[in-house]
């Protein structure tokens, strides 16, 4: 069928901006998927590193405090205290401009050591709310690519520590003995039952 020029630009007008809005909204949908399954990949390489330490450590996987709407991915009690972990799976540069941590020098999608501080804090409370009287947690953030360059060392971030993979066992295995109260481990276990 031939079509006039009229119609052929009447057709554009109207059919053009939807194809760019649909465009627009599979692309935003894509990078939620690559986004999505980048964090899944990140968490499973994150698991594996947390299952080689020893049998006095309970590892806790998408913890969700009752009350509150996001999730921990990992919660680590030991003879070395109780830990909040929440991984990240971006590679680059990992800095710090003296409020927000960096991504090639530029700031993530969202502000990560707030996130990190508000889900320990969050632990923390419902521990104390349940009884149990030394409850500290202590957040950690993990990057887990393994072409993400963090160099903090073990210095806290805003009272957060801040690391590469590769150094989460030993920080973990490394910090003071504090023996947290059994009982945190039985409340999680009850609570959670998606122990790894």
């Amino acid at each position: 069928a031939s079509f006039s020029l009229p119609a052929i630009f009447a057709i554009a007008l109207v059919f053009g901006p939807l194809l760019l809005v649909t465009d627009s909204l599979m692309r935003k949908e894509e990078s939620l998927m690559y986004k999505f399954r980048s964090g899944i990949v990140g968490e499973k390489l994150i698991g594996d590193e947390l299952r080689k330490l020893d049998a006095n450590y309970t590892v806790f996987q998408d913890v969700h405090v009752p009350g509150k709407k996001e999730n921990i991915d990992f919660v680590v009690v030991g003879p070395t205290g109780i830990r909040s972990i929440e991984v990240k799976n971006h590679r680059g540069i990992v800095g710090f401009n003296g409020n927000e941590l960096t991504h090639d020098q530029k700031p993530f999608e969202k502000d990560f050591l707030r996130q990190t501080m508000r889900e320990a804090t969050s632990l923390h409370d419902y521990l104390i709310s349940s009884g149990i009287t030394n409850a500290f947690v202590i957040p950690i953030i993990v990057f887990s690519h393994r072409f993400a360059i963090v160099r903090f060392g073990i210095q806290p971030i805003k009272n957060v520590r801040v690391i590469q993979y590769r150094w989460l066992i030993k920080m973990i295995m490394s910090e003071p003995r504090t023996y947290p109260d059994q009982r945190v481990v039985d409340l999680l276990k009850t609570t959670y039952i998606s122990a790894t």
